[in-house]
């Protein structure tokens, strides 16, 4: 599952780097606009999927007020796991390789090249957390954060409960 979205990170990277060879800034400009339009098309495409109403109340039936308030907030995942999984990991990736970039923004004086990356770096964090919800409350749930242990088990009853949601 993980090579899905590492697969587009690493052509992309690659198509920067070759683009680099002719002209560092032409590779910067390419890797930069991608990550951006990518990160763009991702937003897009996750706020566009929205729960449906609940005319008659069964999500009321089936939920409490914490899940439904996770069930809205969540949706994209709940609806669409392993996209959502591979966008989040296509992030992580581009975030990898962003540094690599910022490195060579910084030695070839491209400030703007490693201001982005650096950027896209920090900005791309929360939003892996709405791509990947459960990854995030598992590392603090093994911690023993209780808030992250009372969200998994919330976001467990979702997932159990799809069929009846309408999954």
């Amino acid at each position: 599952m993980m090579m899905i979205g590492l697969a587009p990170a690493v052509i992309w990277f690659v198509v920067s780097l070759v683009a680099a060879m002719f002209s560092v800034w032409w590779g910067g400009v390419l890797y930069v606009a991608g990550i951006y339009i990518a990160a763009a098309i991702i937003v897009v495409s996750c706020a566009s999927v929205r729960p449906p109403n609940d005319p008659l109340g069964v999500r009321k039936i089936i939920l409490s007020s914490d899940e439904e308030r996770l069930y809205r907030k969540y949706y994209a995942f709940f609806r669409f796991p392993l996209g959502t999984q591979n966008f989040a990991h296509f992030i992580n990736y581009a975030r990898m390789f962003g540094i690599v970039w910022i490195a060579v923004g910084l030695w070839q004086r491209m400030f703007w090249v490693a201001i982005a990356s650096a950027v896209f770096y920090l900005i791309s964090g929360s939003f892996m957390w709405r791509l990947s919800p459960i990854a995030h409350y598992k590392a603090g749930a093994e911690k023993g954060a209780a808030f992250a242990i009372r969200e998994l088990r919330m976001m467990q009853h979702i997932l159990d409960c799809r069929d009846e949601l309408g999954f």
